[in-house]
């Protein structure tokens, strides 16, 4: 139905005056809705405008709708506000009262019709539901009175027991047995939790569960006020509730007499914990409550001990001192009660843990004295009634589709006539916008040939009144050429109003016919005029833009000379400042060096010197002492020395597989003796499998060695020194952790621990070069090595290694995991 609407011109975002034509026929300006505050408003005016009269009338306010046609109301509802924003509406007459009635009196008919069903719905479900729960209350009742109702009989049973009378007659260890057993035989005949016989001061001298070892044999009921009642004669109930747990019990006790004396009773206790968990099962919600409106069975077990009906204090204090309940406290029920037809009420239930509405039917029961209450949600009473309720909404919503489609129609056809006068004022429209516009437009056809210039064009390509016949694009613009920028094919052709992105967009110079020549950035984009296709050229004249561009790129290059001399001279200064570092470190180096080996070389002299004299003096014993001094003396010189070199001069090396922990084997041996003196606890964790690298062995052993090192002097003051050697396999990559809880490592030299010459001991205790080697040898390897402190003290080491690949590395070397 929408696709029938008629093309209508092109209107902009500011409209221009309207005609006189127009302020006739509607009697009042249109109002342009062009802002954000006044397109939903209008939005509004435009659907309840259409609801109310024809768009047509031409006795009401008329609706100027832009840029393409004038869609009906349906549409306008699903265009959004940046149509909208666009349309040109005028504002509708205020409405007569009579209208307001006629548009508000069938809402409120709508609105009385579904509160009607939803009510009418109601109340017949509700009325199902009271037959129903009636019903089940019926069989609940009747069943709850059978169940402990057989029990009056057994507790008459019990005090007419041969064995019972003669035990209570003359008591004895024989008859107290066989009373025993006469009642364990009624027990569990009956099904009862427990059968017991009180003697005349209210102490049980017989009891069914005599061998179990919750026997009640020897125990004193005398307060209880069954047996009170017993002793008057009289057959009582009674109810309880266990000190401590969820059981709850029903006493039945019947008096025993030996002629006019009462010598005891008989009493049967029933255990009314099945009969709860019994409602559980059958998905039921019951409760139960006693003479006190005290709640002592429910499905719910957060209903019990609350009361339905307000009890005095001294009630309260009553029920506590009888501990009927035990010792536990008695609440309220928070609920709102309402009568309803029928004997039931509307039982609504607020608990902290749960609030819900409920039907509620309750029976009593005069025999013991209780009220049991059925209770019925009525979710699904409200769920009908919803339903019912949706029902008679989506039928009204269908009507009232079915008369907007009709009226729609009425208004599709009003709207084709104004269609017609409003596209008229468009095309006027349209041309002084483009005789007005600051760009160049031409139209030409798909051989070249121009169709059309604006005034525009005229001006920027300096035309005179001689050059307004036929011309060709190629002779007003030589480059580009029109069958280069424009490739007529079944890709290319038009097939749109007007592309999305141009054809062809270009920069160039235009000779004007004075001479002159003029930059223009020029577009050429393809549409759609039936019958033929065709092509739109927009033109703008860039001459300020290039000339800005002139002197941007004269300020460019002199900026990147300034650029190039400040470059060089940096250069300069860093070159310099390189070179002073250089000499800094050589004389940092050599004053250390110089420390390292003058130590020695002075011990060694004040040692050859005391060997003369011990030689001359025959003293060999102390000789021998002098030269293996000595000879530790030379090594040490020879350790500074090769470490020296390996800083210097780094060459790598052939890489093989390693094996890791076989290294850590092989290092070991070196720090035996080192761990036994100080009682180090050596740890070492490693994987099954072996962890393979392609490395130098060496290099590996020595990396070792160093952490191994520096482990023992940081744990040379611990009392308990232990060292963890753990090694993990993470992907594609080995890493090795060395932990100690030593003395950790100061947060200021964490970043400077690799550097060469950097040392925290004291001037001739160390070079400082040990970690920077072991860094430099494990950058050789393609991995990494960092440090950081323990939480609990101490300090690891961690370094990474990629694993050996045997596809591309040579795996031929057996290796064998020792670890």
């Amino acid at each position: 139905m929408m696709g029938d609407s008629a093309p209508m011109p092109v209107t902009g975002r500011r409209s221009a005056a309207p005609s006189s034509a127009a302020v006739a026929a509607t009697g009042r300006k249109r109002e342009v809705i062009g802002s954000p505050a006044s397109v939903i408003p209008g939005a509004f005016r435009i659907l309840f405008s259409t609801i109310v009269h024809p768009i047509s009338s031409p006795d009401r306010p008329q609706y100027a709708i832009g840029p393409l046609r004038v869609l009906p109301a349906r549409r306008l509802l699903y265009s959004g506000t940046r149509i909208i924003d666009h349309f040109c509406v005028e504002p509708p007459l205020p409405l007569p009262r009579t209208r307001w009635i006629l548009f508000l009196l069938p809402l409120l008919l709508a609105i009385a019709a579904i509160a009607s069903a939803w009510q009418l719905s109601w109340q017949w479900a509700l009325q199902g539901e009271v037959v129903r729960t009636a019903k089940q209350l019926s069989l609940h009742a009747q069943s709850i009175d059978n169940a402990l109702g057989q029990f009056r009989y057994i507790a008459l049973e019990a005090a007419n027991n041969e064995q019972v009378q003669q035990l209570l007659h003359a008591p004895s260890s024989a008859r107290s047995n066989r009373a025993n057993r006469s009642l364990e035989l009624y027990s569990r005949q009956a099904g009862s939790s427990t059968i017991f016989v009180l003697d005349a001061q209210g102490q049980v001298v017989a009891s069914s569960n005599w061998s179990s070892s919750d026997s009640l044999v020897g125990q004193s009921y005398r307060d209880r006020p069954y047996f009170q009642q017993s002793l008057e004669g009289q057959a009582s109930s009674f109810y309880a509730a266990a000190t401590e747990g969820e059981q709850a019990d029903y006493y039945f006790a019947y008096p025993i007499r030996s002629g006019e004396q009462l010598i005891g009773a008989a009493v049967v206790r029933i255990d009314l914990t099945p009969l709860q968990e019994q409602w559980g099962e059958n998905d039921s919600e019951l409760m139960i409550s006693d003479g006190y409106g005290v709640v002592v069975l429910a499905s719910r077990p957060q209903w019990r001990y609350r009361y339905l009906y307000p009890l005095f204090d001294s009630t309260l204090q009553l029920l506590r001192n009888q501990r009927i309940y035990g010792d536990r406290q008695l609440r309220p029920f928070h609920a709102k009660v309402s009568r309803l037809d029928g004997g039931s009420d509307r039982f609504q239930l607020e608990l902290a843990d749960s609030s819900a509405e409920f039907l509620r039917q309750s029976f009593h029961l005069p025999q013991l004295n209780w009220t049991i209450h059925y209770l019925a949600s009525l979710t699904p009473v409200y769920g009908f009634a919803n339903r019912v309720a949706s029902s008679a909404l989506i039928g009204i919503l269908l009507l009232a589709l079915v008369a907007a489609l009709v009226r729609e129609r009425r208004l599709k056809r009003a709207s084709r006539a104004q269609a017609r006068n409003l596209l008229e004022q468009s095309g006027k429209r349209q041309q002084a916008i483009i005789n007005n516009t600051n760009v160049g437009l031409m139209l030409l056809s798909a051989e070249g040939e121009i169709r059309f210039l604006n005034p525009q064009s005229h001006r920027i390509l300096g035309l005179g009144e001689s050059s307004r016949q036929t011309l060709h694009f190629n002779q007003l613009i030589p480059e580009p050429r029109w069958e280069q920028a424009v490739a007529v094919g079944p890709e290319t052709a038009p097939t749109a109003t007007v592309r999305e992105q141009p054809l062809h967009s270009t920069e160039t110079w235009v000779s004007r016919e004075d001479g002159s020549r003029v930059p223009l950035a020029i577009s050429i984009s393809a549409i759609d005029l039936q019958p033929d296709a065709s092509y739109l050229v927009t033109l703008v004249d860039i001459s300020r833009r290039k000339a800005a561009e002139e002197q941007l790129q004269g300020a460019k290059a002199l900026l990147e000379q300034r650029v190039e001399e400040r470059t060089r001279e940096l250069q300069e200064a860093q070159q310099e400042l390189i070179q002073a570092s250089k000499l800094a470190a050589l004389g940092e180096m050599s004053t250390s060096i110089a420390h390292e080996f003058n130590q020695p070389l002075t011990a060694m002299r004040t040692y050859l010197a005391s060997s003369e004299l011990l030689l001359k003096q025959g003293d060999s014993a102390r000789l021998e002492d002098n030269l293996r001094l000595l000879r530790e003396l030379t090594e040490r010189t020879s350790t500074i020395a090769t470490q020296l070199k390996t800083y210097a001069y780094n060459r790598p090396t052939e890489r093989n597989p390693v094996n890791l922990v076989n290294a850590l084997q092989q290092v070991l041996p070196m720090f035996r003796q080192s761990f036994e003196q100080r009682g180090v606890k050596l740890s070492i964790r490693a994987p099954e499998e072996p962890l393979l690298v392609a490395a130098d062995s060496g290099r590996i052993q020595l990396v070792l060695t160093n952490l191994i090192k520096n482990a023992l002097e940081s744990m040379a003051h611990c009392d308990q020194p232990e060292l963890l050697c753990e090694f993990v396999r993470q992907r594609q990559q080995a890493t090795i952790h060395i932990n100690d809880n030593g003395g950790g490592i100061e947060a200021r030299h964490l970043n400077r621990l690799f550097e060469p010459f950097f040392t925290t001991k004291s001037i001739g205790e160390g070079l400082g070069l040990g970690l920077s080697i072991v860094a430099g040898f494990i950058r050789d390897l393609d991995g990494s090595i960092d440090a950081r402190n323990n939480d609990n003290g101490g300090a690891t080491f961690s370094i990474q290694l990629p694993l050996y690949d045997a596809r591309t590395q040579d795996a031929s070397i057996e290796t064998h995991h020792t670890g």
